[in-house]
């Protein structure tokens, strides 16, 4: 098992770490980031400037003579955001714990 599981790690950390020989010259490009810096968000800005989730417009039924929430369609993705301090992606396949000693 543990021959196992350092052979999967070995596996997934090569993309992250390089290996330099006498024979190749050192290569100072790294391959692949861990790290997310910028997220898509999930927030949406309305006609007026304004930032939420999700926009309703209060409507009056005629036949009922009740208001009701109608979803506001006339809206437009916030965008990325940038993160002020650097996430690890989820899709990383390494489990981080802290062995104690």
């Amino acid at each position: 098992m543990g021959q196992a599981s350092s052979r999967i790690a070995k596996g997934v950390l090569s993309p992250f770490t390089q290996k330099t020989t006498k024979e190749t010259p050192p290569n100072n490009q790294l391959l692949v980031s861990p790290f997310v810096y910028v997220v898509n968000s999930g927030l949406y800005v309305d006609e007026d400037g304004f930032v939420a989730n999700e926009f309703y417009v209060q409507v009056h039924d005629r036949a009922t003579g009740r208001r009701t929430m109608k979803k506001n369609d006339r809206v437009r993705p916030y965008g990325e955001i940038k993160l002020d301090i650097p996430r690890i992606k989820v899709d990383l396949p390494i489990v981080i714990c802290e062995a104690p000693s």
